[in-house]
């Protein structure tokens, strides 16, 4: 299961690089980060934060959303 810094530093992460996107819905993709960290944060499900840690940090590191 992720730390708590390691999550913050990811959400920092994710929201530096949808910022840098362009011709984006900037708005929806935040909106939607944030409502994902905050179920996680609800659930204390450790395989379902580890999930999202792990797919948080494929899509910065493949700076590309699916």
């Amino acid at each position: 299961m992720p730390t708590r810094l390691q999550s913050l530093e990811l959400f920092r992460s994710l929201v530096k690089y949808i910022r840098s996107l362009e011709h984006t819905d900037q708005k929806y993709l935040l909106s939607r980060v944030k409502s994902e960290f905050r179920k996680s944060n609800e659930k204390n499900d450790d395989e379902y934060s580890e999930f999202l840690y792990e797919r948080g940090k494929a899509l910065v590191q493949n700076r590309r959303f699916i």
